[in-house]
């Protein structure tokens, strides 16, 4: 005598049937590579601006240096200073052996009229308490 025992799954109550059950823990592991993963991410971003923070400066030394070597070609002395009325900034090139000026960025006259220009919004908007 042979006997069948034939279940189908519209027989079984929802109960019985093998569903992925998600423990605390398999969640909180879960939750631990993700957060690994994100700061292993992070560092990489982290590493590459670094990368490419330290090449442009190598880029800029390298080129403050062809500068460097190209202003002492010449025979001018570069300066570099600030207008104290008007705040800009202003570069004198000078002759290395005599010291003449040979050009002074932004001239005397652009600072006298921007001066000026400041002096007048002063007078115009002057604030009264």
């Amino acid at each position: 005598m042979s006997s069948e025992i034939s279940i189908s799954s519209t027989n079984l109550s929802p109960s019985s049937r093998s569903t992925p059950v998600s423990s605390p823990e398999a969640q909180s592991q879960t939750a631990a590579v993700d957060t690994a993963t994100a700061v292993e991410a992070q560092q990489r971003r982290v590493e590459q601006a670094q990368e490419t923070q330290q090449a442009r400066l190598e880029s800029m030394e390298r080129l403050v240096e062809e500068i460097n070597a190209f202003a002492s070609q010449i025979s001018r002395n570069l300066n570099f200073s600030v207008d104290d009325p008007t705040g800009h900034t202003v570069i004198t090139v000078t002759e290395k052996e005599s010291g003449d000026l040979v050009r002074k960025i932004p001239s005397e006259e652009f600072l006298a009229l921007s001066q000026h220009i400041q002096d007048m919004n002063n007078l115009l908007f002057k604030d009264k308490a």
